[in-house]
């Protein structure tokens, strides 16, 4: 079945934001022969999976530009460094993160959560010249409402364009002081 494309219109039934085309150009030159070397069936799936883990994981500021649309993808209201995002485009941020993910997909199951001996809490302290410092971080690093990974330079892609820089902030509240 062949990809539908987002352009900008908001498009009922589109599951990318970008093509198997582009996205074996971009990772061929950058020498990434898994991708290249997969079959096309394979990488369309994987971009598919792309989009589908974007539209779970990461909370988007504005409102979509149409009801109809399936994508978050294009937005209103969305503020970006020279005003406001078109409402007709998709950033370039959306496109790199979801060649990133498609990679990714490709390797692994996105929409999987991870089994619970693969969430292992790693501690770790090092010590210097009477100082000590203990770090804590879970393997894989997962969403706190959705369970799945997360995938760090997506994120970091996307940063500027989330709320809250990163999508874990579901759930989530302010909390003020009150007296």
């Amino acid at each position: 079945m062949a990809l539908v494309l987002e352009d900008g219109s908001g498009v009922a039934d589109a599951d990318t934001w970008i093509s198997d085309e582009e996205t074996t150009e971009y990772w061929s030159a950058r020498n990434l022969t898994d991708w290249v070397d997969a079959e096309a069936v394979d990488r369309e799936a994987a971009i598919r999976m792309a989009a589908d883990y974007m539209m779970i994981i990461y909370r988007w500021p504005g409102q979509p530009a149409t009801l109809q649309q399936r994508l978050p993808w294009p937005r209103v209201g969305v503020p970006s460094g020279a005003g406001v995002f078109p409402s007709n485009a998709i950033p370039s941020q959306v496109i790199s993160a979801q060649m990133v993910l498609a990679v990714e997909a490709l390797r692994t199951n996105l929409l999987a959560k991870p089994a619970p001996a693969e969430r292992a809490l790693i501690e770790e302290t090092k010590s210097a010249k009477g100082f000590s410092k203990t770090q804590k971080w879970s393997t894989p690093s997962v969403d706190d409402l959705s369970g799945l990974i997360r995938f760090p330079v997506a994120d970091q892609i996307l940063a500027g364009i989330t709320k809250r820089g990163l999508g874990s902030g579901f759930g989530t509240a302010k909390l003020v002081k009150g007296w």
